[in-house]
């Protein structure tokens, strides 16, 4: 009970953190290689050189309360795009993996990558449930965001 409960409380922080966007994400401080992976995930919507200093927000959908780096499914947008679309990775055991897709775009393509996550970073079971319910929760808020675009609601229909 206890653990649907915690699990309750990460997704309502999770959705409030969409709807305070700024200033409810706390910013995860994460290694300088994990930040240019960051802006680089962004592709042609971020062609600008990444400087000393910029960072995207990052927030641990898992432990909201953690702000130094570890294990964790994370999510990050750049600061001040609010037309840009929220993006995440998972770090396990020191090792990252960004998804290629944004969870706004094409959900069901995030969630055919999940397994190839999972192999990659070689995460356990009970670890890979986790981070699936945060997986879910990043999904189910996407789907109701529209980031000023146009989105047809039948993922099929990109």
């Amino acid at each position: 009970m206890k653990k649907y409960i915690i699990l309750w409380l990460m997704l309502v922080l999770y959705g409030q953190a969409f709807a305070q966007r700024s200033s409810a994400i706390k910013d995860v401080h994460v290694p300088d290689k994990v930040r240019i992976e960051e802006f680089r995930s962004f592709g042609d919507v971020y062609d600008m050189p990444i400087k000393k200093g910029d960072h995207c927000p990052t927030y641990n959908l898992l432990y909201p309360n953690k702000y130094s780096y570890g294990n964790g499914i994370y999510i990050y947008y750049i600061r001040g795009a609010f037309h840009v679309p929220y993006r995440i990775f998972i770090c396990y055991n020191s090792k990252t993996y960004f998804f290629k897709d944004a969870g706004f775009f094409a959900p069901c393509d995030v969630i055919r990558e999940y397994p190839e996550c999972i192999n990659k970073l070689n995460i356990k079971d009970s670890d890979a449930i986790k981070y699936l319910g945060a997986l879910w929760g990043y999904l189910r808020q996407e789907i109701k965001t529209d980031y000023g675009w146009y989105k047809k609601e039948d993922p099929e229909n990109k």
